[in-house]
């Protein structure tokens, strides 16, 4: 186990840990800009590492070998889920503000293409480094933008940048992604205003499976964040099962059957004994993860997902819907 939280550097510093540890596999890193700062020294090594959560577009066409796989869905799969619920909730005059990294430029560019695609006018894209401690050049080109909806896609320091575009007055509704789904974000906006946040509505990768929660909670009282858990399971599990089918724990033998047991080709099975079952009688199987179908791709990505859109209503924080959402 190695903790990648920090920077680049850090990242890079478990990554060699965890080749010299001489592993078969590593789950992880968290954010993108980890995963690209450490993928190299990890697949180069003939290690599997497969992430529950990156979802940077670039991660599509990294060097990695055929080592590299994740379960989380692509921004280019989650950008036309959030432009298409703008456009619903009828607004078309559009503002689009992201962190300047591999997840922003990545989402910034799937958001506006969609956009556009739907009729709606884009008024706005703007970067800003995540690293900033005042947004005041970014906060002005939004206000004086004329846009009625105002997409954020940043993680926790957005709540500065959003706290700065309420108390500046702006009348646009926010939308959000999956870095800023918290449903304490009220108080951790921390606006004068108790409504701030109210009618507030985001698009985050999720898993309609209330079953798969419960057992977390069972397993730890205590737990309150599930986002990207189910895909982190999937990623053990598609792993553990790829090793299975290869009868073997060498990442050289089994990294080429971690996608086959999640094809349509196979017999439907979602836990990992129902599915080595299946593979001890010589059966390809297709595992339907606790994330949904993940049906994963010559890139290892997956080509289908499950979306929650999650809001701020008046009694605070809720799920109005789930999103299933399929790369044809």
């Amino acid at each position: 186990m190695a903790d990648e939280a920090g920077d680049a550097a850090q990242a890079q510093q478990a990554a060699n840990d965890l080749v010299s540890a001489d592993v078969n596999a590593v789950i992880g890193a968290a954010a993108s800009v980890m995963t690209q700062a450490s993928y190299a020294t990890i697949t180069g090594a003939g290690i599997a590492q497969c992430s529950g959560s990156s979802t940077a577009p670039d991660l599509t066409r990294v060097d990695d070998n055929g080592y590299f796989f994740r379960t989380a869905p692509s921004d280019l799969l989650a950008g036309p889920v959030l432009a298409q619920r703008i456009v619903d909730d009828g607004h078309l005059d559009v503002a689009v503000i992201a962190r300047a990294d591999d997840y922003g430029n990545g989402y910034l560019n799937a958001v506006e293409t969609e956009l556009a695609a739907l009729g709606a006018n884009v008024v706005l894209t703007e970067t800003y480094d995540p690293d900033a401690t005042n947004f005041g050049a970014v906060v002005t080109t939004a206000v004086t933008s004329g846009a009625d909806a105002v997409a954020l896609i940043s993680f926790q320091e957005g709540t500065q940048l959003m706290a700065a575009l309420i108390e500046s007055g702006i009348e646009s509704q926010f939308y959000l992604t999956d870095g800023l789904n918290d449903p304490d974000l009220e108080a951790t906006v921390g606006a004068a205003s108790t409504d701030a946040v109210t009618g507030t509505t985001g698009v985050a990768p999720s898993a309609n499976n209330p079953r798969f929660n419960e057992d977390l909670r069972a397993f730890d009282p205590e737990l309150d964040a599930f986002q990207f858990a189910p895909h982190i399971f999937d990623c053990v599990t598609a792993i553990a099962l790829a090793a299975e089918s290869a009868n073997s724990t060498d990442p050289a033998q089994y990294v080429d059957h971690v996608g086959d047991v999640t094809r349509p080709d196979g017999t439907e099975c979602t836990s990992f004994q129902d599915c080595r079952d299946l593979l001890d009688e010589g059966r390809p199987i297709d595992y339907q993860g606790m994330s949904g179908n993940i049906d994963l791709d010559d890139n290892g990505d997956p080509t289908s997902a499950t979306f929650e859109v999650f809001h701020f209503g008046e009694n605070g924080y809720e799920i109005l819907e789930y999103v299933e959402f399929t790369n044809d």
